[in-house]
């Protein structure tokens, strides 16, 4: 895969659990990565096909209701045991880099779904929020760049749930997320677009701590 790039910027302002702490939350962070999973599987509906249209009817996701938020505190890689993250550099910018970093429960690292087959993915640390989003320029090729963006409702910011493997499609291109294998166990990681293949860098289990309490959240 794309071993480009770039330095991370996360630095010191993340803090990771201590000594004295870190094994309970290793504990906490499995139980509930698979109550999560089960929650998932039980609750959201896969679309019809693996190339769902932008809208949500097409997809047979009901809309006589409007979906609720989940807040969730990351996005959990079970290959890397890393969260997905924001850079906080760059984070409040569009383009802001989205990386695989140490789990340390932080804003950066705080994401919002919506109760939906075809959802945004929200990052709570910038304000107004910002949202996953492939870069257009290259969406169709692997490798291409997953960034935050302002939230707009394009199809490059709608991503669907397949419960079976973990994994996140993104609509516009068909592609999943996907950590980059090359640089996987490294702070800093790339987060990209590529073939959906059901592979451990495609993983992805949401852990539930708590709930959509944040003011920060929408």
């Amino acid at each position: 895969m794309d071993g480009d790039r770039e330095e991370p910027g996360f630095g010191s302002k993340g803090t990771t659990p201590g000594p004295s702490t870190e094994g309970e939350h290793v504990i906490r962070r499995l139980k509930l990565a698979v109550a999560a999973a089960l929650l998932l599987t039980a609750a959201v509906v896969p679309p019809a096909s693996a190339t769902p249209a932008p809208a949500p009817a097409a997809a047979g996701v009901p809309t006589s209701a409007a979906p609720s938020p989940i807040e969730f505190d990351a996005f959990y890689n079970s290959l890397s045991d890393k969260c997905v993250d924001a850079d906080t550099n760059t984070a409040n910018t569009n383009g802001g880099k989205v990386q695989l970093w140490d789990c340390n429960w932080q804003f950066q690292q705080e994401w919002t779904v919506e109760w939906d087959a075809i959802t945004p993915i929200k990052n709570n640390y910038p304000w107004p929020v910002k949202c996953l989003d492939a870069d257009l320029n290259h969406i169709h090729e692997n490798g291409a760049r997953v960034q935050l963006w302002d939230c707009n409702g394009s199809a490059q910011q709608a991503w669907w749930y397949n419960p079976p493997d973990f994994s996140w499609h993104n609509v516009a291109s068909g592609k999943c997320l996907d950590a980059d294998l090359n640089h996987i166990h490294e702070n800093g990681a790339k987060m990209q677009l590529w073939d959906c293949n059901g592979t451990g860098q495609q993983r992805f289990l949401l852990l539930l701590y708590q709930p959509p309490t944040s003011s920060r959240a929408i």
